[in-house]
């Protein structure tokens, strides 16, 4: 649903997640709206309205209140009321042990908001649902190889799409059914021929195509010259790893201190469980290939890898009763917290990955080693958008969504990955294999 043309001003992940600014935009007018009408004016000075208004709106994507879901009204309504309950209770309960003198003000506001966020997010739902129902759909002037390559790997993304092949002895009418014009070849948009001809539709390259709409960037459809080309223009900018690094500092020192209990209880549970050791250590692949040591908090049993390296797979009988709790809520990974503070990994970046598999898929998956020319992240474009990775296919998948962040690498994509990091911590996803068995 494209209600407004921002293309040119915001970027390509934001745009796809335009329904999301549609959802936060109504539930702030709801908010500040029903705020002045009890107040009789609108008082930006109160800080409370204001914490309030923020955290509602993480809580509400965390918990997946903007999620897009098609069913009947009632349900959705249900579901609102069922995941606002929960945050509703722990800010009264807040507000009450602060012994604030406006409480039972601010219980019946908090209920309004809640009773009229959840219907205008079931309209808004139902609007965006009637509204995206057309099929984009895309024609591409270029070879039929590179064709079938990019139709096989839109099949395995989730954009919704027809992409078609134009040839010339099929006839295939030009209309004005589609979005926009593919070329595979740069220079073919430049020609007289192309400006004549196409002159009424949008015009694209194959690489500006892949990268707005697959927001990932597949192997076999673009070449590893303009990767490196994209992605030197990206490390040039120094002044936003600079920003990077004091960010991952300052976050890093703030996760430490708000999840140390949780880290605390861990370190029992694991020792209370078989008597094992609490901490375990790996030797990852870091910028520019160099190797380095993270730790995490142990979650399978004592010497259950022998031998050579293997990937976690489904159900996996090597993993503890705790280290599948740890796993499926992140907290194993904790510890690495330490090694974004040394300056050895970041927040947000391709996932490290150990040095006996690297050497294996260096030489099954194309520029593979292209996603350490930036340091690598305890999350990243790759794990909120793709499961556990446990096969070399799974990884060629994951490459390219690390490529896709490297060469559109910004602050903003960063706050993006680390809020959908949150969701899918609490919502329990992502953390396990598809894969059941070696």
């Amino acid at each position: 649903m494209k209600l407004f043309n921002f293309s040119k001003y915001l970027p390509d992940w934001f745009i796809s997640r335009e329904r999301y600014s549609f959802s936060i935009g109504l539930d702030l007018l709801i908010i500040y709206y029903i705020y002045s009408i009890q107040q009789g004016t609108l008082n930006l000075n109160n800080l409370t309205i204001h914490i309030f208004t923020s955290c509602w709106v993480l809580t509400s994507y965390t918990f997946g209140r903007y999620k897009l879901i098609n069913k009947k009204w009632i349900y959705i309504f249900l579901r609102h009321i069922n995941k606002s309950i929960i945050f509703f209770s722990c800010f009264s309960l807040l507000i009450y042990l602060f012994r604030d003198e406006r409480f039972y003000k601010l219980l019946i506001l908090f209920t309004q908001i809640i009773l009229f966020s959840s219907i205008g997010q079931i309209l808004i739902n139902k609007l965006i649902i009637c509204y995206s129902k057309n099929t984009k759909c895309w024609l591409f002037v270029g070879e039929k190889i590179t064709f079938l390559k990019i139709k096989k790997s839109l099949e395995e993304t989730r954009v919704k799409g027809i992409i078609k092949l134009y040839d010339k002895k099929a006839n295939l009418k030009i209309d004005n059914n589609f979005d926009s014009i593919i070329f595979e070849y740069p220079t073919q948009i430049k020609n007289k021929f192309t400006q004549e001809y196409y002159r009424d539709f949008k015009k694209i390259t194959l690489q500006e195509w892949v990268l707005s709409i697959m927001q990932r960037i597949p192997n076999v459809i673009v070449s590893r010259k303009y990767l490196e080309r994209r992605i030197m223009e990206k490390l040039n900018k120094k002044f936003h790893f600079g920003i990077k690094r004091f960010a991952d500092i300052i976050l890093s020192i703030f996760l430490i201190f708000v999840t140390l209990p949780l880290v605390l209880v861990s370190i029992i549970l694991i020792k209370l469980e078989d008597r094992g050791p609490i901490f375990y250590s790996q030797i990852r692949s870091g910028l520019d290939g160099k190797e380095f040591r993270i730790w995490k908090l142990r979650t399978m049993y004592k010497n259950s890898e022998t031998g050579t390296a293997k990937w976690a797979i489904k159900n996996d009988k090597r993993i503890t009763k705790i280290g599948k709790l740890l796993r499926k809520t992140r907290i194993d990974e904790l510890p690495q917290l330490l090694s974004i503070i040394f300056g050895k990994m970041s927040l947000i970046g391709p996932r490290p990955e150990r040095p006996e598999f690297d050497k294996i898929l260096e030489k099954e998956i194309p520029n593979y080693q292209l996603r350490y020319k930036i340091k690598p992240g305890l999350s990243g474009w790759a794990q909120v958008n793709y499961n556990y990775g446990s096969s070399i296919e799974d990884a060629s998948k994951k490459l390219s969504y690390d490529l896709y962040y490297i060469t559109k690498f910004s602050i903003w994509i960063d706050f993006l990955i680390f809020f959908k990091t949150i969701n899918l911590v609490f919502n329990g996803r992502g953390s396990e294999p598809i894969k059941s068995e070696y």
